[in-house]
């Protein structure tokens, strides 16, 4: 980013942009450049600061010769039902166009004599709209959007009488009567014209607000230079302070969180609020935080300690019902924890009982033809060496002697012969230890390829003197 850590505002009058940067806000604001707009470049020239500041989030500033400004009083009765609705039926005829081709916003300031005192802001639509549009295509987001003259009008916040304000810029130049940050009235002026038009602007203001208006009020000016637009006024009329105002840096420092009571904001955003019904986020905010206004909210006051009554009773409900559950988990897990030990016994007497229990016999898998285990290459274990028995269940005298020959004949040197312990097999069976691969009984198939032949499994554990038994069958 070219300013680094510094921040960056636009303020955007009729014919030009002017970019300020802030480093610190004592230091005030620096105007950087400035350039020549209209509705057909705009999009290119958003997008050139983008690409030359790394501006990519900003606060903009409306110059008075684009932004409308009005002050009224509304019936505190129509604020609380319906306070845009109140507003915008005060504002017909206020602003020089019609209020629905206007995008606007409003700001609640103090309330008197069963009245509120409301300051409004807006700009044509179809300026709000060219606007948007091109921050959007430039994608430059907007976080606020505030009037010049609200933003120099905050210098009478603190102040205890109405002001006149004089400022004077290479922005522009604006004299204004303002009164606890409202502004009550405007006028673009010039420096060749300025003390003429100060001299009719705080005639007009005597005779308009005569019930309001000090024998001598005070006259702010702030100037880029020596230049004291006070200087010819008669002294008798105001009294002339010279202070530096600087309204930049004053809204980029400002906090955010409390923009609903410092900013009046005019949310370019105007077409997705068209889709829903419109209330002003910042004074929905206010609904809730502001404080209550000294004058004339006994009503509200009494309202809000019947609800701060309340508030209190539900919480102690909440503490006892609270209190109640955590005496019962106490109690329930006290419980738990003393029956352990008549649990445990019943535990040791139950291991007794089943350590008598005779053992139940492990399952024999028996395997058909083939195993799951894992195999052993047969040139790894030679069964012509194996200690084989031959156990005759045909019921026919010799059978056993005659498969031991064919064996011998084959190379098997280790092989015994007797009866099985029935006479009813039909097929001849092969068991064997587990080492010995199913692989290493294909020879002994191949001797008998007319004798059907199943390998029962490797059922003889290791303490088996034969490490194979064939028995024969029918």
């Amino acid at each position: 980013m070219l300013f680094g850590h510094k921040k960056n505002i636009l303020l955007i009058t009729k014919f030009k942009i002017f970019l300020f940067s802030c480093a610190k806000k004592r230091d005030g604001s620096s105007l950087i450049e400035s350039w020549d707009w209209n509705g057909d470049v705009i999009v290119q020239l958003l997008s050139a600061i983008k690409n030359k500041t790394g501006l990519s989030k900003t606060r903009i500033i409306l110059g008075d010769d684009i932004v409308y400004l009005a002050s009224l009083w509304i019936d505190k009765e129509k604020m609380t039902s319906d306070m845009r609705s109140a507003v915008e039926q005060k504002l017909s005829g206020l602003f020089p166009e019609n209020i629905s081709d206007i995008v606007w916003d409003y700001k609640k300031f103090l309330s008197k004599d069963g009245k509120s005192l409301v300051q409004a802001a807006g700009i044509n639509k179809g300026l709000a709209s060219t606007l948007e549009n091109a921050f959007l295509q430039s994608k430059i987001s907007v976080s606020l959007v505030e009037p010049l003259s609200f933003l120099i009008a905050k210098i009478t916040l603190s102040e205890e009488k109405p002001h006149f304000i004089v400022y004077i810029s290479g922005v522009e130049n604006i004299i204004l009567f303002c009164d606890k940050g409202v502004v009550f009235n405007s006028q673009l002026t010039c420096r060749e014209d300025l003390v003429a038009d100060l001299k009719q602007f705080i005639v007009y203001i005597k005779e308009f607000y005569a019930g309001i208006l000090p024998e001598r009020p005070m006259l702010f000016y702030s100037c880029d230079d020596d230049y004291d637009p006070g200087a010819t006024l008669n002294s008798k009329e105001v009294e002339v302070v010279g202070r530096r105002l600087d309204p930049i840096s004053g809204f980029v420092y400002q906090e955010v969180q409390e923009r609903d009571e410092d900013v009046l904001n005019i949310d370019l955003n105007y077409l997705e609020r068209k889709k829903r019904s419109f209330k002003s986020r910042f004074m929905l905010l206010a609904r809730r935080f502001r404080k209550k206004d000294k004058e004339g909210d006994d009503d509200n006051n009494d309202e809000g300690n019947k609800n701060s009554k309340r508030l209190v009773i539900m919480l102690i409900i909440m503490i006892v019902l609270l209190s109640v559950a955590v005496i019962l988990l106490f109690n329930k897990y006290r419980n738990v924890d003393e029956s352990e030990p008549a649990s445990e016994k019943a535990e040791e007497v139950a291991t007794v009982s089943d350590s008598n229990a005779p053992a139940e016999p492990e399952p024999v898998v028996e395997v058909i033809e083939e195993s799951t285990q894992e195999e052993i290459p047969s040139e790894e274990y030679d069964l012509k060496n194996a200690q084989i028995k031959i156990l005759n269940g045909t019921g026919i005298a010799g059978e056993a002697g005659r498969v031991k020959g064919i064996l011998s004949d084959a190379g098997y040197k280790n092989v015994d012969v007797g009866n099985a312990d029935s006479n009813d097999y039909e097929d001849m069976t092969i068991s064997a230890k587990i080492e010995i691969p199913i692989t290493a009984f294909d020879d002994i198939k191949g001797l008998f390829p007319d004798t059907p032949i199943t390998i029962s499994g490797f059922t003889l554990v290791e303490s088996d003197t034969n490490d194979v038994v064939i028995v024969l069958g029918k």
